[in-house]
């Protein structure tokens, strides 16, 4: 439980927010927001989760009984809901914040009502992971011997959701100190894939702890190949660390891989081994397991990355005896590689073998990602020559704001001073509406993550003197409160009030944060009923202390609770990635730092719309999150969340048509970006209602629906220092290792890592 003095703590700092007089303080306006949310009438999930997330903002605000009589409310409409999927999903994250409200029993009880797939094994997994974060290790064991009692003696077989939930049950058993019921929970796994994962989690362990023959011994009971190849790995990396012989797993590694009949999964299998032996710090020890990978390209990526002065030479050449439709792409992840070991001169020697214009670019500017200034301004100098070659004005304003960003990445604030006003001009020069629509928020967002408030202003102004389109005036408003200009924002909603819910909560939460707490309340204070309760709750987070910020190494793959998140866990354990099943709530409560501190991406699956969930506040969090750096991945729903459809920040350039439909697609896959590397040039993905989306200038291509590359149905971009991949259809739906399986693992690996 948190300690008395925490408490304290947390009462003063409120204390010090707190305008009792003027009833703005954040208990006040949680009371005010509770008062309306009771009265509300609207179904669905929505209401369901506003009380979910007032009742975490309570329990932030150290109200403790008011959250829990919020919590309640919102158990009655869940127990009320027709919809037995939103009832227990949403179950699930109650019972997660009842045990941080110190309800546990509650919490306890609510689990034997769920009946849905196996979501009561997620809400015992959330329930023993809440436990730990209140200092209850107690009642985070007895949540685990619950998980695995129900595991044990149901009867009911492991399912989709079962499998990676049983899995993280027994990583967290591990974490506690508990091998042996990670041990029995790996028992009752029949499916071959997962039971593999989790024998390499066993051999691992064994590994770290000396037990090198029992390691093997486990790595190679594992009975899906790839997998076996990864344990191997896994257990020949631990070696390495302890400065013992690898020999044993490496042997142990090629028979696994042998045992692999399909070609382009033996080699991708070969590829994950070679880079985890590597980060282990025996580059020699990789490049012989590289030596057996057949397909010259997937050689190469696995060769790039231990690129040296030496070497690189030789890369290059087989980089140019590649096809020519590859060579430019493999050229361009050759420059981030020779960039990320500082290898300047040779990053642009591989920079000139990619195509001309902005492709050359992105990969000069990929590349100075990784440099601190002046080495990144060498990269930056050579874009800049090349942006004569690019004919399209919206993309060479896209160009000039990236330079900005990898400017200030690196450390060069007059450098990024310089390109952002460029791009920002550029923007306001732009005679195509569509563009104009995008591109403006672009470098106006891209002008405040590079702290440039005077040309973000700047540009707003003259923007906003402008006769634009509801949409985009809508979407440039709250970014006057951050560009340091309340009072214009509030004279300019005041004249022409703003039509959607979204913006009107994002302008209330945006000058809450500024410390506008009274224009804030104000705002909202005759809005219609729901966009007022919400709203009411965001401005109280804004008063809050910052949650306590708890660094997580390795940085995890954030996967939504929300939606269909069973079907990419194993997408991310063949990359060998640790992933968390992550509590919908989580960007709400949490905010951009808590995330950064945890997620190194955030993966949002097919389902309904996640702007629910997540929520206006939530929504920027999760922008603050990309500005720093993070990831984000969204598929069918998630691409949805990505695009601002139906309202909600704009996380990739594309506006979209949404036309209801079901079936298999034959998508286009353009070789114009490294992420198109291994896959072949048409696939079949099946679409469930995803957008046809329309690319803008920013926004690169990495399938089209059609031939004439009009409706896009897989789309990259960066935001802020972030990078964010969108698919509208499905590529994650199925199990085996195919075309649709690597387009997953390229696009996260290209968010992560910048490689395919």
């Amino acid at each position: 439980m948190r300690s008395s003095s925490a408490a304290l703590s947390v009462l003063v700092s409120l204390a010090l927010c707190t305008d009792s007089s003027l009833g703005q303080g954040p208990q006040d306006l949680l009371k005010e927001s509770f008062q309306i949310a009771v009265k509300r009438t609207d179904k669905g999930d929505t209401p369901l989760t506003a009380a979910l997330r007032l009742g975490i903002t309570m329990r932030m605000a150290g109200m403790k009984s008011e959250a829990v009589e919020a919590l309640d409310h919102g158990l009655k409409m869940c127990a009320a809901t027709s919809d037995d999927d939103v009832r227990d999903e949403t179950t699930v994250e109650f019972c997660r914040e009842l045990v941080l409200t110190g309800q546990i029993a509650k919490a306890r009880e609510l689990v034997a009502g769920i009946k849905m797939r196996e979501y009561d094994l997620v809400a015992w997994l959330f329930i023993a992971q809440a436990s730990l974060e209140t200092g209850d290790t107690g009642e985070a064991g007895r949540a685990i011997t619950d998980a695995l009692k129900r595991v044990e003696t149901s009867g009911r077989k492991l399912e989709n959701m079962g499998h990676p939930t049983v899995c993280a049950l027994a990583r967290l058993c591990r974490h506690v100190d508990r091998p042996e019921q990670a041990r029995r929970f790996m028992a009752c796994v029949a499916d071959a894939r997962w039971k593999s994962a989790m024998l390499g989690d066993e051999a691992e362990a064994l590994a770290q702890k000396g037990g090198i023959n029992d390691a093997l011994r486990v790595a190679a009971e594992c009975g899906d190949t790839h997998l076996a190849v990864l344990a191997h790995a896994r257990v020949a990396a631990s070696l390495i660390r302890q400065k013992q012989s690898p020999e044993a797993a490496l042997a142990g590694l090629q028979k696994a891989a042998a045992k692999i009949e399909a070609g382009d999964t033996r080699d991708f299998a070969l590829r994950v081994a070679s880079g985890r032996i590597a980060a282990a710090g025996d580059a020699e020890a990789a490049i012989k397991i590289v030596q057996d990978i057949r397909s010259p390209v997937i050689r190469l990526l696995a060769t790039m990355p231990m690129v040296t002065a030496q070497n690189f030479g030789a890369i290059l050449s087989d980089v140019c005896a590649t096809e020519e439709s590859d060579k430019p792409m493999l050229s361009e992840v050759l420059v981030i590689c020779c960039a990320k070991k500082g290898m300047v001169d040779e990053a642009l020697k591989a920079a000139a073998q990619t195509r001309e214009g902005w492709p050359r670019v992105r990969a000069l500017c990929g590349g100075a990602r990784h440099l601190k200034a002046p080495a990144a301004a060498k990269l930056l100098e050579a874009a800049t020559r090349e942006l004569p070659a690019i004919s399209n004005p919206s993309w060479r304003c896209h160009a000039q704001e990236e330079m900005a960003l990898c400017a200030y990445r690196a450390g060069d604030a007059e450098a990024a001073a310089r390109h952002i006003a460029a791009a920002c001009d550029s923007a306001l020069r732009l005679t195509v509406p569509e563009e104009t629509a995008h591109a403006l928020p672009q470098v106006v967002e891209s002008a405040l993550v590079v702290q440039n408030k005077a040309v973000a202003l700047k540009t707003l102004t003259e923007a906003l003197k402008r006769e634009l389109e509801a949409p985009l005036r809508e979407t440039l408003l709250p970014m006057l409160i951050d560009a340091g200009a309340a009072d214009e924002a509030l004279q300019a909603c005041a004249k022409t009030p703003l039509k959607e819910d979204f913006p009107q909560r994002m302008v209330a939460y945006r000058l809450a944060k500024a410390g506008r707490v009274a224009d804030a309340v104000k705002y909202v204070s005759a809005a219609h009923y729901r966009v007022k309760a919400e709203a009411l709750a965001d401005i109280a987070l804004a008063q809050l202390p910052a949650p306590k910020i708890v660094e997580t190494k390795p940085k995890l793959v954030g996967m939504s609770f929300h939606g269909g998140w069973m079907y990419w866990m194993a997408r991310l354990e063949r990359l060998g990635l640790p992933w968390e099943i992550m509590p919908f709530s989580t960007p709400y409560a949490a905010g951009s730092a808590g995330l950064a501190a945890k997620y190194s991406m955030l993966g949002y699956p097919g389902t309904g719309g996640h702007q629910i969930q997540v929520s206006a506040a939530g929504e920027d969090h999760v922008r603050d999150f990309l500005h720093g750096g993070g990831g984000l991945f969204g598929i069918c729903a998630g691409q949805l969340f990505a695009n601002g459809h139906p309202y909600g920040h704009k996380f990739v350039p594309t506006d979209f048509y949404y036309m209801r439909g079901q079936g298999a697609h034959q998508v286009q896959m353009p070789k114009a970006h490294p992420m198109s590397l291994t896959l072949p040039r048409e696939m079949i993905i099946t679409r469930m209602n995803g957008d046809f989306l329309l690319p803008r200038a920013g926004c690169d291509v990495i399938g089209w629906y059609d031939r004439q590359n009009i409706c896009a149905a897989v789309v990259t971009a960066n935001y802020g220092l972030g990078r964010v991949v969108a698919s509208s259809p499905h590529p994650e739906s199925g199990s085996e290792y195919n075309a649709n399986d690597r387009l997953c693992i390229a696009a996260m690996l290209w968010i992560l890592e910048e490689m395919p």
